[in-house]
């Protein structure tokens, strides 16, 4: 059986899926957090099922944070607060001000502790990190966007329901997507 270090070229094909699957999730994450924004402005509360509202966009939310994750993984700590801030600037041309700013206040506090976490976790607990950083960052965007969107916590229940149920779906489903493209590239380089 060959030894992978001894197969350059599929070193440098991995390193190319890693920084294209970097870019993809880059452009994904503020595309989300518009998504996120501009539902909420056009589309305000909408029923979530079990009798509970929530701002719109909770339904891009999930996928928003899991992103931010591979985001993170795949450009580090600049990498992740330039994306941070293109979607923050991106939501004030797409959402009206009371959106924005409270989206962007939510933004700056929750990503920023659910960065911390994650990135204390993340080199020995991958998995681990990035659930604990996700339901961190959901709790306190929920309570700061909340509040300040819609001067009420009513949707609250609603809010975190709706980013937890959105959350395990896409870290699920990023999972399953990872170990296929795991499989596929390590077929790849047995193949040669």
């Amino acid at each position: 059986m060959p030894s992978y270090a001894a197969l350059p070229a599929a070193g440098a094909s991995t390193a190319r899926i890693r920084t294209s699957s970097g870019v993809v999730a880059a452009v994904g994450y503020a595309a989300a957090v518009v998504a996120a924004n501009s539902l909420t402005a056009w589309c305000g509360a909408v029923p979530i099922g079990f009798g509970l509202t929530a701002p719109a966009g909770v339904y891009a939310v999930g996928v928003l944070l899991v992103l931010r994750n591979l985001v993170q993984r795949a450009f580090g700590t600049c990498g992740t607060w330039t994306v941070m801030a293109a979607g923050a600037a991106l939501s004030y041309a797409t959402a009206g001000p009371t959106i924005a700013t409270a989206s962007a206040a939510a933004f700056v506090l929750a990503e920023g502790a659910a960065f911390a976490v994650y990135a204390r976790l993340a080199g020995r607990r991958r998995t681990i990190g990035a659930l604990l950083a996700v339901a961190t960052g959901g709790v306190v965007d929920s309570v700061v966007f909340v509040g300040a969107a819609f001067g009420t916590w009513n949707l609250l229940p609603g809010q975190l329901l709706g980013k937890a149920l959105g959350a395990i779906t896409a870290a699920l489903v990023l999972d399953l997507g990872q170990r296929v493209l795991a499989t596929v590239v390590e077929y790849r380089i047995r193949r040669g």
